[in-house]
């Protein structure tokens, strides 16, 4: 019971972060535009099965403007507050300057979807990379590996000097076990 709310933030930040690139390349689309930011922010919070949580977080926004009288300014203090997510408070509050100091928001949006969609670059590619570290390591140990000790333990078998038992073994507990670990 006390684990399940930190577990829920944490999978909201994720679906956050990783549609946050799109949705502000979004923004950015619509603010070149012509619309204003609440429009802008109106048709994201209507895009939810595209941008997910983003779009969601961007709803408590209009949410506390129709729903509880308080201006843009003050429903973008709140969401950085509220908000599990690190970018998506970083882009509000950077928003939030923007618009305080009169600065174009449609640059602003623009800024910070070539900054986020580089970033999301260089971390699918270091997900990719990993995963193909984890995909040769599995092909060495459960694979080759004991590839290698069958062919062995069979030449060792039929020239009469071992048993059975380590090729019962490796075929049938090590090799689903490892494979197993691996999935898991």
């Amino acid at each position: 019971f006390l684990m399940y709310p930190k577990f829920a933030a944490g999978e909201r930040k994720g679906s956050i972060d990783k549609n946050l690139p799109f949705a502000v390349t979004f923004m950015f689309a619509l603010s070149r535009g012509g619309m204003n930011v609440i429009e802008i922010m109106r048709s994201l919070s209507k895009c939810s099965d595209t941008y997910g949580e983003t779009s969601k977080e961007i709803d408590v926004i209009l949410r506390d403007m129709d729903y509880f009288g308080v201006d843009l300014r003050t429903a973008l203090q709140n969401i950085c507050g509220n908000t599990p997510s690190e970018k998506f408070r970083d882009l509000i509050y950077n928003m939030l300057t923007v618009i305080d100091s009169g600065g174009d928001i449609s640059v602003y949006f623009r800024d910070k979807s070539e900054e986020y969609l580089s970033k999301a670059k260089v971390e699918q590619k270091g997900f990719l990379e990993t995963l193909g570290l984890i995909a040769e390591s599995y092909v060495t140990a459960f694979v080759a590996g004991p590839l290698f000790i069958i062919i062995l333990g069979v030449m060792m078998s039929v020239m009469g000097s071992a048993s059975n038992t380590m090729l019962y073994a490796i075929i049938y507990a090590v090799i689903p076990i490892g494979s197993v670990m691996f999935v898991v």
